[in-house]
């Protein structure tokens, strides 16, 4: 039965692939992801590979909602899995990503980064307000000035959203979830919080940035753990170099980005 279930993954994530223009190599990488037990059981790939059988014109907020409620059920992967993941993707997918100014020697960094910055973004995708997450609130919140977020709208449209998302108004990126999902990063990673606390600060005012709980938001990640805890220091460079290229769309692209699960 679970070797059945992993093929079924793999042939999934291959469909996903294809349709999303990656190469053949990528597709062989992203397709071992899927059919690993380890990995398709932390990470809950098989609720993602739903955007296989999606419409290109339909909203994907419900399949990454159906994704995350799975994977928050799901107990933490370990840094061993993690680190796998990152190998298979960044060999496979080497010509794929060379575009966004990837090289094989920046794999032992990226992995640090993903093993460092996992258990904070999985946090952050699993807050819950009242009966829904905040990542699929948020999202629709957006597809409230975006239109639904389709495939064909995120291929044929990506300037335009992300033109949007910098310039959310501040109903969308001073809300509670968002204000949880500071709280979280300034108290898992204070020196990202340090850089993003200004402009915040100034956009959502100053009880945005109080450290204070948020009344109505809950954490839903399992505190379940595959063990493996590795080591996840040296990695604040490369997740600097990343931050700073997303405040370059404004604190409110940030503070709404860490909250979809980056």
């Amino acid at each position: 039965m679970l070797r059945s279930t992993l093929v079924v993954a793999g042939l999934s994530a291959i469909a996903v692939a294809q349709s999303m223009g990656i190469s053949q190599q990528c597709i062989s990488a992203v397709a071992g992801v899927a059919a690993d037990p380890g990995a398709s059981a932390c990470l809950s790939t098989g609720s993602l590979l739903a955007i296989g059988t999606t419409s290109s014109s339909a909203s994907l907020v419900p399949v990454i909602n159906n994704w995350l409620t799975s994977l928050c059920g799901q107990p933490a992967c370990s840094n061993d899995t993690l680190a796998a993941v990152t190998k298979n993707i960044t060999s496979g997918c080497t010509t794929d990503l060379q575009a966004f100014g990837f090289s094989q020697d920046m794999t032992p960094a990226i992995t640090q980064y993903v093993q460092q910055y996992y258990p904070t973004v999985r946090k952050i995708a699993c807050l819950k307000s009242g009966n829904g997450l905040c990542v699929t609130q948020t999202l629709t919140s957006v597809e409230g000035l975006t239109g639904p977020l389709s495939l064909s709208a995120i291929e044929n449209n990506t300037t335009a959203i992300t033109k949007t998302i910098a310039t959310l108004p501040n109903n969308i990126t001073c809300s509670d979830c968002i204000k949880a999902s500071y709280n979280i990063i300034e108290q898992d990673v204070p020196a990202i919080a340090s850089d993003l606390k200004s402009g915040a600060q100034e956009k959502c005012g100053a009880a945005f940035v109080d450290g204070a709980s948020v009344s109505g938001i809950s954490q839903t990640a399992s505190t379940g753990s595959n063990s493996n805890s590795g080591s996840t220091n040296g990695a604040h460079g490369a997740f600097s170099f990343i931050a700073d290229g997303l405040k370059l769309g404004g604190v409110s692209g940030v503070l709404a980005l860490f909250a979809f699960l980056a």
